[in-house]
C-alpha cells in the first residue's frame, strides 16, 4: 500500500539540515567578525551598528593622520590617561573624559591633589598620591572607589582589573595591599625593613612583584620579592643598587632597569639575563611577552661627541628579538598589545614588535607623553596640543 508518511520524513530532515548548517554558517560569520573587530582595535560594545561597519569597510583604505585635535594648558588640566577608548584629564575637581571623536562623555567629581594613575586594557585606576582616594574606572564607569585610611604612595593595576595599592602603614615603613576587580580586599603585607615604593601584578592574576629599597645602610640596594595573589611569599632576591622599574614580562619573567642595566630573572629568583649599557633612557613592557628599552649602546669621543640611540626588543629569556638605531634622543617609551611608540621630542615613531616602522607623527612643539585608545589610535601629549591619531603603515 502506498503512503506519502517517508517523503515528509524526508522533508523534514532536509529542512532540519538546513537550519542547523545556516545557523553554523552564521556562528562561523559571528565569531570571525568579533576576531576581525578585536584585532583591528574596535570596541564594538560602544558603537552603534553604523559606525561598525563604517569603520570595518574603510580600515584598510585609512592612509593615517589626525582624527581630532585640542588645545592644551598643561597648567589647569593634568592628562591621566585611557579608561578603555576614552582620553582622562583632570580639571576643576573633575576627571573630564573624551572620547575617540573627541566629545566629552564623562564628568567625575573627584577630589585628587596629586594624581597617580596606572591603566592597563579596558581598566584604569587613579589614587591621590600622599592622599587617601582611589578610583577605579572601565570605560565611564565608576567600578569601584575607595577612601583609604593610609596616605598611597603608588598604584598598579592589570588588564584583568586586579589592583595593587603601595601605601604607608602604622608602625611599618610602608605596605601593599591587593584589591580584586570589584574593589574587593584581597590582602596587605607589611614592609618594616625595607620601603616598598612600586608593587605590580601579573597578567594571568596570579602573582604580585613589589619592588622594595633600602637606603639607610652604607649602600642603597633593591629588594624584589614576589607574592602570589592570596599574598603568600614565593620567592624574593635582593641587588646592591636601585632599580626604579621592576614589572613582569610575562607570568614567569621578571624585569629589572635602572639607568645602564638590564636584568632578566624567573620567578623563582634565578637570574636568566644581563644587558649593560652607556645609558638607558626608557624602558616598556610589550604585550605581556616582551621587553622594550631606548639605549646608548656606545658613545663616541671626540671634539663633537655623538652616539646613536637603539630601541631593542627583548623577549621573556632577555634574548634580543629585534632592533633599530636612531638619531633621534628618546624621552620614553609607551606600548599597548604588540605597538611600541617612541617619543624623541618633537616626533612620535610607532613600530611593531620586530621594530617596523608603522607611522610617524611629527609636531612643532614639545611631545610630553603618549597615549593610546586602541591598537590603532592613539593620543600625543603635546606641551600646548592634543592631538588623536589614526595610525598606518606609512609605506
Amino acid at each position: 500500500m502506498y503512503t506519502n508518511d517517508e517523503p515528509k520524513d524526508n522533508n523534514k530532515k532536509r529542512v532540519f539540515k538546513i537550519i542547523t548548517f545556516s545557523g553554523l554558517i552564521i556562528s562561523v560569520i559571528v565569531i570571525s567578525f568579533l576576531v576581525y573587530t578585536k584585532s583591528r582595535g574596535l570596541d564594538i560594545e560602544n558603537m552603534d551598528v553604523k559606525s561598525v561597519f563604517a569603520q570595518i569597510f574603510t580600515i584598510e583604505k585609512s592612509s593615517g593622520g589626525i582624527l581630532w585635535e585640542r588645545t592644551y594648558n598643561f597648567e589647569d588640566e593634568h592628562i591621566l590617561g585611557i579608561s578603555k577608548d576614552m582620553l582622562l584629564k583632570y580639571k576643576d575637581s573633575s576627571i573630564v573624559g573624551i572620547n575617540r571623536n573627541g566629545e566629552n562623555e564623562l564628568n567625575l567629581k573627584a577630589s585628587l591633589n596629586n594624581p597617580i594613575t596606572s591603566f592597563s586594557g579596558n581598566r584604569f585606576a587613579v589614587g591621590d598620591k600622599e592622599g587617601h582616594s582611589i578610583y577605579v574606572l572601565n570605560g565611564k564607569k565608576v567600578v569601584w572607589k575607595k577612601e583609604l585610611n593610609d596616605r598611597i604612595i603608588n598604584i598598579y593595576i592589570n588588564a584583568g582589573g586586579y589592583a595593587a595599592v603601595v601605601h604607608d602603614a602604622k608602625g611599618y615603613s610602608s605596605a601593599v595591599s591587593v584589591y580584586d576587580p570589584g574593589g574587593e580586599w584581597i590582602f596587605t603585607r607589611d614592609y618594616s625593613e625595607t620601603y616598598a615604593f612600586s608593587a605590580s601584578i601579573s597578567e594571568d592574576n596570579a602573582s604580585v612583584l613589589v619592588n622594595c629599597m633600602d637606603v639607610g645602610g652604607i649602600n642603597a640596594f633593591t629588594y624584589i620579592e614576589v607574592l602570589d595573589i592570596l599574598g603568600t611569599r614565593m620567592s624574593g632576591f635582593d641587588k646592591d643598587k636601585l632599580f626604579p622599574y621592576a614589572c613582569f614580562v610575562d607570568k614567569d619573567s621578571l624585569f629589572l632597569a635602572n639607568d645602564n642595566e638590564l636584568y632578566f630573572y624567573d620567578s623563582g629568583g634565578k637570574q636568566i639575563a644581563y644587558s649593560a649599557f652607556e645609558e638607558i633612557y626608557s624602558v616598556a613592557a610589550v604585550s605581556g611577552k616582551y621587553a622594550a628599552a631606548s639605549v646608548i649602546s656606545e658613545k663616541k669621543s671626540g671634539v663633537l661627541k655623538s652616539y646613536n640611540i637603539d630601541i631593542l626588543i627583548f623577549d621573556e629569556h632577555g634574548e634580543k628579538n629585534a632592533s633599530i638605531g636612531l638619531k633621534e634622543e628618546v624621552y620614553n617609551l609607551r606600548s599597548y598589545e604588540d605597538i611600541i611608540a617612541v617619543n624623541t621630542g618633537r616626533q612620535v615613531i610607532f613600530l611593531d614588535e620586530d621594530c617596523n616602522e608603522i607611522y610617524r607623527f611629527s609636531s612643532i612643539s614639545d611631545i610630553r607623553d603618549v597615549f593610546f585608545l586602541n591598537r590603532m589610535e592613539a593620543v600625543v601629549v603635546s606641551k600646548n596640543k592634543v592631538s588623536a591619531l589614526r595610525l598606518a603603515n606609512n609605506g
